[in-house]
């Protein structure tokens, strides 16, 4: 055990280290430091709004995913059947799924480029998070790497490349 020696008195370190390390571990777990984006303790994981404890796996598009305390870790390709509601990315993903999740595109993920409408639809997209937090949409692969079990693929996008000038959807 270290000792430090301050003029009259000797004080051992271990006691302020243990507990700076329980303060340090507590805050991850509650999301000070980790900054979790939603309401519960900062270690469950959602999905579609649904919250899923750490540690606890559940099965998406043919992938096997495991809450990792508030971000989704993918696992391997699975067979299984989904266990959990798919609704697509068709809105901001805060508050509704944690880092990590993936959906099919919808509407919602379209882009341009130049003139041209990429229907979002054609890919997979992931949900992102930045270092304050905010979370976001990112294309992660091609929609033919999503196994849809017999549910419906998102509907085709409403918009039409007309809607695309210069690469910006208006």
């Amino acid at each position: 055990m270290s000792m430090i020696t301050t003029g009259r008195a000797t004080r051992s370190t271990l006691p302020r280290r243990l507990a700076a390390a329980v303060l340090t571990t507590g805050l991850l777990g509650l999301g000070v430091v980790s900054g979790a984006a939603h309401a519960s303790p900062g270690a469950d994981c959602l999905w579609a709004g649904a919250a899923h404890a750490p540690g606890s796996t559940v099965v998406a598009g043919g992938w096997e995913f495991t809450c990792g305390y508030a971000r989704w870790l993918r696992g391997p390709r699975t067979d299984a059947r989904t266990t959990v509601t798919n609704p697509g990315a068709k809105a901001n993903p805060r508050g509704r799924f944690s880092a990590g999740a993936l959906q099919p595109g919808t509407d919602y993920t379209d882009y341009c480029v130049g003139d041209q409408l990429i229907d979002g639809r054609d890919d997979i997209f992931e949900v992102m998070q930045d270092g304050n937090g905010s979370l976001w949409w990112k294309a992660a692969g091609p929609i033919s790497g999503w196994h849809f079990d017999g549910t419906t693929p998102p509907p085709v996008s409403w918009r039409r490349s007309s809607l695309c000038r210069d690469g910006e959807l208006i």
